[in-house]
């Protein structure tokens, strides 16, 4: 038996991509020369895979689209690192703390914090229109995001999506302290509600502010005839919806230390469930399998947007939009390719999310799961495989068995792969370690995928019978406490989460290094023996 291998070009693509965006924030580089350079290994690439005479330089073509695309990636960021952006807005160059006025659109979903009874404290994104360093006697034009800290009394409603405002500041630059390459405090403006102005109720962004709108309607139908139970709400709106601001202290507390906070990122998990029981409803509907792909991508894009459009949601929205894109092109849907195209786009699109910690974790552990997964399945679904020489039949009940072994192996196995890959990253940027993460997903996972497809059945369903909703919420009801009292327990064990000594960088690269290696081994050992 011989055995095949797949190439995939778009993964070195996408590594030496990263590796370029990654660059560009240590070493500045002109642009002018990356893109020629860039445009010159494309040109050499297509002569070397055209012209017969240059056949010996084949084995050189993928080296050339991999510069090509670091060369790109290096020139793309450096090109948004100039561009105005929160700090292109030069407010770490005034005496902080200086006072400034703006006009700015919000252009997400405003977070509250309750500091005391009667005051609120909200994190409201914005796009900046115009700067005036003078209290408004000039103003000058700019563009780019910045982050408003905005304080009133709770009684005022904060500024909503596609609203401009004029806002009084004060910066405070000091706040942003760089730790390990990432920001403890991004930089942000301070403002009191008192020291604000309305200028315009709705400007733009009408797409969001519906969006927001259907969540809003989603919430009330996940909470039919279940209103008194705030931490299985909370649960719930959090695992559908991505409102994680409203699950208690305690609770993020709890899967955190397990291990397990992970599964209230709007990830893979969650955009396949929905996307799942979407195309469920279009096998119901009978509408033909070639436009499944014209409904699931805006109902996926707009499912994005409306959990807030959080990096790990964007990543798994991409992926999935091209993964089910490939039919269109004749090609055949493949995982991995579809994962490595996503890095490229939302690097392509905003190029410091490589620093960002839910870009860093995704596709870590995805790529982890791609790489490690068949390793540590492999022994555990070799003893629950039914005996190639066995004569008879196997009986239903035993079938069934073998089936739910299957299962749990596979579970298994993706436990164990996400958590080889996360350990280190929790270790080194929060100084956590978590052996109690291994059994933690085993629960966790299976009840996160039952309620967010039961919530997604109420969602669909219940938006048209109320009884129905109320039905699939007292089913996630039983779920969501049965999750919450699982990983309430097995926090309890003696050293299942604790806290470590900061680990240096290099002891996180040689992790990954011995795990590639590793890796390596078993499927070049594998491929062998599949030729022989």
């Amino acid at each position: 038996m011989s055995a095949t291998f797949t190439p995939r070009p778009l993964v070195g693509i996408a590594l030496t991509f990263i590796a370029g965006a990654a660059l560009a924030e240590q070493a500045v580089a002109p642009t002018p020369h990356l893109l020629t350079f860039a445009a010159f290994a494309v040109l050499v690439h297509l002569l070397v895979r055209t012209r017969r005479e240059l056949e010996s330089f084949q084995r050189l073509a993928p080296a050339l689209l991999y510069l090509a695309a670091f060369a790109t990636a290096w020139a793309t960021a450096g090109m948004q690192a100039r561009s105005p952006s929160a700090r292109a807005i030069e407010i770490g160059t005034l005496p902080p703390p200086s006072r400034l006025v703006l006009i700015a659109d919000v252009t997400g979903e405003a977070r509250g914090t309750e500091l005391w009874p009667g005051r609120m404290r909200w994190k409201i994104p914005t796009r900046v229109i115009a700067i005036s360093r003078d209290r408004g006697k000039s103003w000058v034009r700019s563009r780019g995001e910045a982050g408003v800290t905005w304080y009133a009394y709770d009684k005022i409603a904060p500024p909503g999506i596609g609203e401009r405002w004029m806002i009084a500041a004060e910066s405070r630059a000091q706040s942003y302290i760089p730790y390990r390459g990432r920001p403890i405090d991004p930089p942000s403006i301070q403002s009191r509600a008192e020291d604000s102005l309305r200028l315009s109720n709705a400007h733009g962004l009408r797409l969001v502010r519906r969006c927001l709108a259907a969540r809003q309607a989603a919430s009330r139908v996940l909470t039919r005839g279940i209103e008194r139970n705030g931490d299985v709400i909370a649960i719930l709106h959090s695992l559908l919806l991505g409102l994680r601001q409203e699950m208690p202290r305690e609770l993020r507390s709890l899967f955190a230390n397990t291990g397990t906070f992970h599964i209230f990122a709007i990830s893979g998990l969650h955009v396949g469930i929905f996307a799942g029981v979407v195309i469920l409803a279009l096998s119901i509907s009978r509408v033909p399998r070639g436009y499944w792909f014209a409904c699931l991508a805006p109902i996926l894009i707009a499912y994005t947007i409306s959990t807030g459009a959080r990096p790990s949601a964007m990543r798994a929205c991409v992926m999935a939009i091209i993964y089910f894109m490939a039919p269109l092109f004749q090609r055949r849907s493949d995982a991995v390719s579809a994962v490595s195209a996503s890095a490229i786009a939302l690097l392509a699109w905003n190029s410091s999310q490589v620093h960002d910690l839910g870009f860093i974790f995704s596709f870590s552990v995805v790529l982890g799961l791609i790489i490690l997964y068949p390793i540590c399945a492999a022994p555990l679904t070799r003893r629950v495989e039914r005996d190639p020489f066995r004569a008879r039949a196997e009986s239903r009940p035993v079938q069934w068995l073998r089936s739910s072994g299957r299962y749990i192996a596979s579970l298994l196995a993706a436990s164990c792969a996400a958590w080889l890959t996360s350990a280190p990253l929790m270790a080194f940027y929060f100084e956590r370690f978590a052996p109690i993460a291994l059994p933690g997903n085993l629960v966790a996972i299976p009840l996160t995928f039952l309620i967010v497809f039961t919530g997604c059945l109420s969602l669909l369903f219940g938006s048209w019978i109320p009884l129905v909703a109320d039905i699939f919420n007292h089913a996630n009801l039983a779920l969501a406490n049965t999750l919450i009292g699982s990983i309430r327990l097995l926090s309890t064990i003696p050293g299942s989460h604790m806290k470590v000594a900061p680990i240096p960088l290099w002891s996180v690269v040689a992790w990954y290094a011995i795990l590639l290696l590793g890796a390596f081994r078993w499927h070049a050992r594998r491929l062998g023996a599949r030729r022989e």
